[in-house]
């Protein structure tokens, strides 16, 4: 399974990543059409300000696995050599990726491909600021349920299909 297209999204416990860990990951791939849901048990107290943005609590994860022992299904699901696509990629959801695989003491592998559909927007569009929400709102998608990974996952699938319709303009 090789040059898969991945779109991903991860909720974390907050955004240091250096002392903050991720608690959900979604995965979707494009061609195939299957996603892959993982909660994850940070084995941390999560924040009340990073509860009230993705609903997540200690107690919802607690019987969860932890970051480490959910790397191969991770690695299964998006293959060799996929493309990694998420809304503010380069300056979150990578990072925050790599942190946790070095916590896990292993390493990203080299052949993922990160795509950040927060710098194409920039380049492609005129906005007020390039938030999800606001994307979301320029391709009438409601926000209702933001901040969930699979919700964001879904949205970012329209707003990278209708990004790759403009950029071809």
């Amino acid at each position: 399974m090789k040059n898969q297209v991945i779109i991903y999204d991860l909720e974390t416990t907050g955004l240091n990543i250096k002392r903050d860990k991720i608690v959900e990951i979604y995965l979707y791939n494009v061609e195939e059409q299957t996603c892959k849901h993982i909660l994850i048990n940070p084995k941390m107290n999560i924040p009340p300000e990073s509860i009230k943005v993705h609903g997540l609590t200690n107690l919802d994860l607690q019987r969860e696995p932890i970051f480490k022992d959910v790397v191969e299904d991770i690695y299964d699901f998006v293959g060799t050599e996929p493309y990694m696509i998420s809304h503010n990629n380069i300056a979150f959801d990578k990072p925050f990726l790599e942190s946790e695989m070095k916590r896990a003491k292993l390493q990203t592998p080299t052949d993922w491909k990160f795509i950040d559909t927060l710098h194409i927007a920039r380049k492609l569009y005129k906005l007020p600021n390039y938030k999800q929400d606001t994307l979301r709102e320029k391709f009438n998608i409601s926000n209702k349920g933001s901040h969930r990974a699979n919700k964001d996952v879904i949205d970012l699938s329209i707003i990278f299909e209708n990004i790759m319709k403009d950029s071809q303009k």
